[in-house]
């Protein structure tokens, strides 16, 4: 399983050049989603798959979405496993010091590493 890993600090995070996902030059990065019907039901979400203590997994996809407040949850699949996961947003750091707000999927419940 690949990831990379992003310096954790209370602000933004600071993720060094990687193979697995790098910083556009946007200010932002909005989920893709997919909607059907006429009351535009998620059918379909991808986003930045990512633990709270800094992995990134690169853009994932989240299976079964589902409305849950103001957030949707469901599950991401990362080395063939399936993790449950809420969206969120989190601030990205590039090397100039300019910020991204990035959309994310925090995956829950993921070993930590000893």
């Amino acid at each position: 399983m690949e990831f990379a890993k992003a310096g954790v600090s209370p602000g933004a995070w600071k993720l060094p050049p990687n193979d697995v996902w790098n910083i556009p030059e946007d200010t932002e990065v909005r989920f893709d989603y997919e909607t059907v019907g006429p009351w535009q039901v998620v059918r379909s979400l991808r986003a930045l798959a990512v633990t709270l203590d800094g992995k990134v997994f690169g853009n994932r996809a989240l299976s079964n979405p589902r409305e849950s407040g103001y957030q949707m949850e469901g599950r991401v699949s990362i080395g063939g496993r399936k993790y449950r996961a809420f969206t969120s947003s989190h601030l990205f750091e590039r090397e100039d010091g300019s910020l991204c707000d990035v959309a994310v999927l925090i995956v829950c419940n993921f070993p930590k590493e000893d």
